[in-house]
């Protein structure tokens, strides 16, 4: 595994830009190589990442250590600051009073953020998708608890939500249903009371021809909202499915 300083001695002046890696678990690499790095460091990256704005020193070292009493607080957070700079200049920009993520760190939240929200202006348009319903199914830092993590995790899963359906959609315009019904099961699996979702993958069984299977998951849906909360699907998905019964 690569230490701090091995990787510092051994940096080129014109390496390529630093990755971190949020969906999944944490990753850092520089130079294409795996970046140990220790929590206290994954977390202020972390936090400044999700940010990806001007913040505070002293809201940054407050909620990372609010256990701690200010001076603490502050003096941790001087310490993996030395830290990570030691590793790479670039990866958090100090100014004045404020930090944040460097500019030419490539963070994988923001770069899925913005692939999916533009997926979901127009999931009808004829041209491949730039994410992956593998990408869409990761977790944000899973097994993390703080408040700071959980509200922005719950923000991405909603934001997965609608894009693994609208990529279902894409996909079933463009005739590759084999991905399209992958990416509606991670949705469907995702949240199984959701029923755009499930209207999304029966509608990819029915254009596939697979009238069975998207029978099959009707049912398996009416069944679910019965005992789940006792309705029924609603007029649009019973629309889709009503030729076939």
């Amino acid at each position: 595994m690569t230490s701090y300083g091995a990787y510092a001695r051994a940096q080129p002046p014109d390496m390529p830009p630093a990755r971190l890696g949020l969906l999944g678990g944490l990753e850092l690499r520089c130079g294409g190589v795996a970046i140990p790095l220790s929590v206290a460091a994954q977390r202020l990256l972390a936090f400044l990442a999700l940010h990806n704005r001007h913040l505070r020193r002293s809201t940054v070292a407050y909620t990372l250590w609010m256990n701690s009493v200010e001076n603490r607080a502050a003096a941790n957070l001087r310490t993996v600051l030395w830290r990570l700079r030691k590793l790479e200049r670039s990866l958090v920009v100090s100014d004045g009073p404020y930090l944040r993520i460097g500019g030419n760190v490539q963070i994988d939240v923001v770069e899925l953020t913005g692939a999916t929200r533009q997926l979901i202006a127009d999931p009808q348009a004829l041209e491949a998708p730039k994410v992956t319903a593998e990408t869409l199914s990761k977790e944000l830092l899973p097994g993390w608890d703080d408040d700071w993590v959980l509200l922005e995790r719950e923000r991405l899963r909603q934001l997965r939500l609608h894009g693994l359906e609208a990529l279902c959609k894409r996909l079933t315009a463009l005739g590759l249903y084999e991905p399209a019904i992958e990416a509606g099961l991670i949705a469907v699996a995702l949240e199984p009371l959701r029923e755009t979702t499930q209207c999304a993958l029966i509608e990819a069984h029915l254009d596939e021809g697979n009238v069975s299977e998207a029978v099959r998951q009707y049912d398996v849906y009416r069944d679910l909202l019965d005992e789940s909360l006792g309705i029924a699907p609603g007029r649009q998905l019973r629309s889709v499915i009503a030729p076939y019964r």
